[in-house]
């Protein structure tokens, strides 16, 4: 960070899951699952 500074981090809040292909892999504030799913480059 310029300065020297500390990055700020805050968990979102108002997300409870995230699903991808079906699979659970956000819950209760953790990833989980098997990170279904691929990269997407442009």
């Amino acid at each position: 960070m310029p300065g020297g500074g500390k990055r700020m981090v805050m968990p979102s809040q108002g997300v409870q899951y995230t699903l991808v292909n079906g699979d659970v892999v956000y819950a209760d504030g953790k990833i989980v699952g098997s990170g279904s799913g691929q990269i997407l480059r442009s």
